[in-house]
C-alpha cells in the first residue's frame, strides 16, 4: 500500500514539474518572440478542441477595424465566419497567414468571411506583416486583449469557427495548416 501511494506521490511531482517547465518554456518564447504579455504563442502544440461555448452564441464583441471603423462581430451574422487571432510577434500567426488563411480566403472568400483580429500589437509591425502576407480579408484590432478573453484564448494563434447563426462551432489553439483549415470550412458551409 505505501509503494503505491509512494509511486503516485512521484507521479504527481514529475507531472507538477513537467507543468512549470512548460510554462516556464512558454514565458521564455514570449519573451523572446517580442510579446509583452504571458498569452502563449503555441507553435509546438496545436489543438482543435469544440469550445466551451461550442453551440453557444459567439460573444457579440465590437472592435475597431483596420480602417478605423467601428465594428461588430454580430455585423458578419447570416454568413459563416472564420475569426483568426494573430500578431506580428507570433510566428506561426504570420505563417499561417499566408501559407493558410491567404489561400484559403481566396477560395472561399464568397461563401466564408474571415476576419483577422490583431492581438496586443503595434499598429505599424501589424501592417508588415500584413503587406508581407498579402492577406486582403477583413482585419481588426485587439490592442487590449478583450476580444480574445471573451473567446477563452489560450494560445497564439487561435482560429475560431463561427456558423452562420452566430454560434461557436469550434476553436483552434496553434498554427493550422491549409488541409486543416478547408476541412473546418467545409464543415462550416455544410452546418
Amino acid at each position: 500500500m505505501a509503494t503505491t501511494t509512494s509511486r503516485q506521490a512521484r507521479r504527481l511531482i514529475v507531472v507538477a514539474a513537467l507543468a512549470a517547465v512548460l510554462a516556464a518554456a512558454a514565458l521564455v518564447g514570449i519573451r523572446a518572440a517580442g510579446g509583452s504579455d504571458p498569452v502563449a504563442t503555441a507553435d509546438a502544440v496545436a489543438s482543435s478542441v469544440p469550445s466551451e461555448t461550442a453551440g453557444e452564441l459567439a460573444p457579440d464583441v465590437t472592435f475597431t477595424t483596420a480602417d478605423g471603423e467601428q465594428a461588430a462581430l454580430a455585423d458578419y451574422r447570416g454568413q459563416p465566419l472564420v475569426l483568426n487571432f494573430w500578431a506580428s510577434w507570433c510566428p506561426p500567426c504570420v505563417a499561417e497567414m499566408g501559407d493558410a488563411l491567404r489561400p484559403v480566403h481566396e477560395a472561399h472568400g464568397d461563401d466564408v468571411a474571415f476576419l483577422g483580429m490583431n492581438l496586443r500589437d503595434e499598429p505599424d509591425a501589424a501592417q508588415r506583416i500584413v503587406d508581407a502576407t498579402g492577406v486582403t480579408y477583413d482585419l481588426a484590432l485587439d490592442p487590449d486583449g478583450a476580444a480574445f478573453t471573451a473567446f477563452g484564448g489560450l494560445g497564439m494563434p487561435t482560429t475560431v469557427f463561427i456558423d452562420s447563426d452566430g454560434r461557436v462551432v469550434e476553436q483552434h489553439t496553434g498554427a493550422i495548416t491549409r488541409d486543416q483549415l478547408e476541412a473546418q470550412v467545409t464543415r462550416l458551409l455544410g452546418a
